[in-house]
């Protein structure tokens, strides 16, 4: 647990009860079997630091800055080239196969970076990558230039930008774009941005009233 409350305590800096926050995102990501397999420690480990560090940072910057008559465009990328290769290259991929890893997550989904392969001319280009960096590269330019992200002409659906006061909803950039209008993985959003919150005001509620009945354990 102390190593856990040292985790939450060094990226959340204001966790006023570090310990019980631990052991709630332990209870709610981590599953018994982590502690046996390599391949679930890191898929269960890869979406808590998700959840973390990167989804309810994004999605308040997003809902604040539409609340201050700004306009945003969310977006996830969910399109990952056969022939591309995750941030890290090869050798992150190497490491981990060397220690018997076997999870999907070597070989598939998208990673910090991966945009990089579609923005920019490569020698490993195909017919699938070529067809989705022209529809992505479109969207950046036409927002660049325009103001409005729009991809090849042909494609159906539209990107619509956050609305204030509304759910946080996102493009899905891949092969087949779309816009969804609900919230991703509002689950985890949820955790960060509303139980935990409550639990330290809880916490610091039930400390302030009964300060000899408060104990150091959930």
């Amino acid at each position: 647990m102390r190593r856990r409350h040292y985790t939450i305590s060094s990226l959340w800096f204001n966790v006023q009860h570090a310990e019980h926050v631990a052991h709630m995102a332990e209870t709610l990501y981590y599953s018994s079997r982590a502690r046996y397999s390599l391949d679930t420690l890191l898929e269960e480990m890869s979406q808590a630091l998700t959840d973390y560090m990167f989804l309810p940072p994004s999605q308040e910057a997003a809902a604040s800055l539409a609340a201050a008559n700004y306009t945003v465009y969310n977006f996830i990328m969910t399109h990952r080239d056969s022939s591309g290769v995750v941030w890290g290259g090869p050798h992150l991929f190497e490491k981990a196969s060397d220690l018997g890893m076997k999870t999907p997550l070597l070989k598939t989904g998208v990673s910090h970076g991966d945009e990089q392969l579609f923005l920019f001319s490569s020698q490993e280009y195909n017919y699938e990558t070529e067809t989705f960096s022209s529809s992505f590269v479109s969207l950046f330019v036409n927002f660049i230039s325009r103001g409005r992200p729009q991809g090849v002409e042909g494609e159906r659906s539209e990107w619509t930008p956050v609305v204030a006061g509304e759910p946080v909803g996102y493009y899905n950039i891949s092969l087949q774009p779309s816009m969804v209008h609900t919230p991703y993985n509002a689950k985890g959003r949820n955790f960060w941005l509303q139980t935990i919150p409550l639990l330290e005001t809880f916490l610091e509620t039930g400390a302030a009233s009964h300060p000899a009945d408060v104990k150091d354990e959930l």
